[in-house]
């Protein structure tokens, strides 16, 4: 008895994880417009039976797909201070950050293929990654949090909206990063050349490190 239910648990994982991982390169090939619980059985080679059994249907196995991908750009991002003896050059670091948002966001053609669904279509599927995007983005911002509070310090925090500061950015960078794909130039800034991506992180640094260090 002790052998078998580790062994089921085991099965059940890696049912579990063929499914997600169906889900995921079905949305990779077609979008939203191929998901239902026929194509993501046939794909993971399981009984269709089983998305409900684990996931309580097609929803529940959505939101583990969602989960599972990195909807914010921001898991590959490296949040903790670096360790020196010296001051931490804010900007420097805060370009840093933004540079890999917007890398990890041209590196990932589903998370662009994603965004690009959820603000042209409006139903259950959409709905269900934009809340975990959402809910991704909402951890990032207590990580955030921390490292500014750090950084500098309670009372700066305290007068200054971090949320709304992260929202414009983050939303510039992923806007920008999408229309780099079609577009060469915006408002004459080179969007699709490094030089023009290290204007636009450097800019956005500056704001963070104006707000950050000048007087409450």
């Amino acid at each position: 008895m002790d052998t078998v239910t580790p062994k089921r648990e085991r099965n059940k994982e890696q049912t579990q994880q063929r499914l997600i991982n169906a889900t995921i390169e079905l949305l990779k090939t077609d979008g939203f417009a191929s998901l239902g619980i026929n194509a993501i059985a046939a794909q993971a080679k399981v009984n269709k039976a089983l998305i409900y059994r684990y996931f309580d249907g097609l929803p529940g196995l959505m939101r583990a797909a969602a989960n599972e991908l990195d909807l914010t750009q921001t898991k590959l991002i490296d949040f903790s201070l670096p360790q020196t003896e010296g001051k931490i050059d804010l900007k420097e670091y805060l370009v840093e950050i933004f540079q890999s948002l917007h890398q990890n966001l041209q590196n990932d053609s589903l998370a662009q293929k994603l965004m690009i669904q959820e603000l042209s279509e409006e139903n259950e599927m959409t709905r269900t990654f934009a809340e975990a995007r959402e809910q991704q983005g909402l951890e990032v911002t207590e990580q955030s949090k921390v490292l500014f509070s750090n950084l500098a310090g309670k009372e700066k925090m305290d007068a200054f909206d971090l949320q709304s500061a992260l929202a414009i950015t983050s939303a510039a960078i992923y806007y920008l990063t999408m229309r780099s794909t079609t577009v060469q130039m915006f408002n004459g800034v080179d969007i699709q050349s490094k030089e023009g991506w290290d204007r636009i992180c450097s800019t956005l640094a500056t704001f963070f490190e104006k707000a950050l260090t000048s007087p409450v």
